[in-house]
């Protein structure tokens, strides 16, 4: 397991995401032609802690998800989903995965792709995890 094949199996299992989502949760980006409303992610760095024993278990990562939607109320309701369910979070992203010591809201932001005419909610978390 990784930080990258937990989130998304994380988020399905939550019903109030699958509820906006369904399945549709891809890292880095979508494809043409992809049903709305959607959820992206992508880590956009991941620094391990080092201790002065050396390296250790623990790393903080940034990631981004984006809320992609037709409708700006369904872009951000799947953000205040979002931020619901992950900010100040603790625990396993999935039975025996990674392990998140907390979750930090960073920020969010609006925008509207206007060559494709949907919604685009971007949000950023900082996660302190272990693997």
């Amino acid at each position: 397991m990784s930080l990258t094949t937990d989130i998304p199996a994380f988020l399905l299992a939550q019903p109030m995401i699958a509820a906006l989502v369904g399945t549709h949760i891809y890292p880095t980006h979508i494809d043409e032609g992809e049903v709305f409303p959607c959820l992206v992610f992508f880590v956009v760095s991941d620094v391990p802690l080092e201790c002065h024993d050396g390296p250790s278990r623990l790393s903080f990562a940034h990631v981004q998800f984006s809320c992609f939607a037709k409708r700006y109320a369904d872009a951000r309701a799947l953000r205040d989903a979002l931020k619901a369910l992950l900010e100040s979070f603790t625990g396993p992203l999935a039975p025996g995965g990674t392990q998140i010591g907390n979750a930090r809201w960073m920020s969010d932001h609006d925008s509207f792709e206007s060559s494709t005419r949907v919604y685009h909610v971007i949000c950023e978390l900082e996660l302190q995890y272990a693997f």
